[in-house]
């Protein structure tokens, strides 16, 4: 099967490539292992600075024989770019991240933040927490108090003995700590609020010492987490 080669004055230098074949059989058995339906056309040395690595890509794969640029066989098309994107390091970090970053886990998530490392050892909430801490009212969100920094660690909210507590002094009893009532609440699919506010408890000796709230008092709080970069983070803080 002999190959001649001939060049035509062009405005881009080209070099083609003629085929002779003595029967119809030996192109065919040739395309599918080196040649499209269409005969390439090889640019100049010029063309040639991207490598072989777009022809091994389409090569090496006989389905994407058909997706070479009939131009520049060198040069990767917009559908390989498609078909073959290169290695995308959200989706390895996504990957990477524990089931609590679910947005469907945030009561587990919120549960490791507050203890501050989750049970692997990790620590969780300097990690989720926004470098900037919006400091909004209460009562009207939308109005602006200023900002914390994440190195204030203001978070006021703490676990003792599979209780909500601030670790403060109770003004009710005797209690190193202060007792609270959790309120979790979803918003939306990337956002959900913790509410929580002081609050005196006692044992019901009828329903096997259960506890209840007798009372609640002083000021109500709230911290608003976002899903962010594949994991919840503290972004606000109501007060």
């Amino acid at each position: 099967m002999p190959i001649t080669f001939k060049s035509i004055p062009t405005f881009t230098r080209v070099v083609i490539a003629t085929i002779f074949v003595n029967s119809p059989g030996a192109i065919a058995g040739g395309q599918s292992s080196f040649l499209p339906k269409s005969l390439a056309v090889f640019e100049d040395k010029n063309s040639l600075n991207t490598g072989g690595n777009a022809w091994s890509l389409a090569t090496n794969n006989p389905n994407n024989l058909e997706k070479i640029n009939p131009l520049n066989p060198f040069r990767v098309t917009s559908e390989q770019r498609t078909n073959y994107p290169p290695t995308n390091n959200n989706e390895q970090l996504q990957a990477a991240l524990p089931e609590y970053c679910s947005p469907d886990e945030y009561k587990i998530f919120f549960e490791h933040f507050v203890r501050g490392q989750d049970y692997q050892g990790n620590e969780t909430r300097f990690t989720h927490t926004a470098d900037t801490i919006e400091v909004r009212d209460y009562e009207n969100p939308s109005n602006l108090i200023g900002f914390l920094s994440k190195k204030d660690d203001e978070f006021s909210i703490d676990i003792r003995d599979y209780r909500w507590v601030q670790l403060v002094p109770s003004s009710v009893d005797n209690s190193p700590y202060t007792r609270l009532q959790v309120d979790l609440k979803r918003i939306n699919n990337n956002t959900f609020r913790v509410d929580y506010i002081k609050a005196e408890y006692a044992y019901d000796s009828r329903v096997d010492q259960e506890e209840y709230v007798v009372r609640t008092y002083g000021e109500p709080g709230a911290y608003i987490f976002e899903h962010r970069n594949g994991c919840w983070t503290l972004i606000q803080k109501l007060q």
